[in-house]
């Protein structure tokens, strides 16, 4: 995120003074001329290797707010085709385009297997995306869901349909025999 900063800092022909103003005007007089230096550089402590400066989430936004982007913009480059991979977590790899709709609250990044995951999932999201990532929940699974549902409730009618049989076939035809 740190390079991503830089690029459109110099994209936008400021100087990293510059920026450091405007983060100011934004309410982040932490994000110092050194500071920002740190964050586009990335620099790692010598003996730990660690990075030597993190970006908080309100930084993140702040940063976001001050260069005039989208915060997911700094996290997934937009100069990165939406078919390459990308990490979103250590271990969890997706493509650019679905980590900036996962980013964004448009994608769900795990396929919820039933109704009720898919209710659980989207149950903390406003109502235009909760709908939106449901449509495309159903749009990518709703056809294999709904054969399950339907060969589900065949085999409940089937079952349904031998009890009516076996109902109809006895001496007592029709009578209740489940007593």
């Amino acid at each position: 995120m740190g390079r991503r900063v830089g690029e459109v800092r110099r994209d936008l022909g400021w100087s990293v003074e510059q920026l450091a103003e405007r983060c100011a005007q934004a309410g982040a007089p932490q994000l110092t001329v050194n500071a920002l230096y740190v964050i586009e550089s990335g620099r790692k402590e010598k003996a730990t290797g660690r990075r030597r400066r993190h970006v908080t989430v309100d930084e993140l936004l702040l940063l976001a707010v001050a260069l005039g982007v989208a915060p997911v913009d700094l996290l997934v480059p937009s100069t990165v085709a939406d078919d390459a991979p990308v990490n979103v977590a250590p271990e969890v790899t997706t493509t650019a385009g679905a980590a900036r709709e996962w980013i964004g609250g448009w994608l769900l990044k795990t396929a919820p297997q039933s109704l009720a995951e898919l209710a659980e999932a989207i149950r903390f999201m406003p109502k235009a995306r909760a709908e939106a990532a449901s449509v495309e929940w159903f749009r990518r699974h709703g056809a294999e869901y709904m054969l399950r549902a339907n060969k589900a409730w065949e085999a409940e009618q089937a079952d349904v349909q031998d009890v009516d049989d076996w109902r109809l076939n006895t001496p007592e035809q029709g009578q209740d025999h489940d007593k």
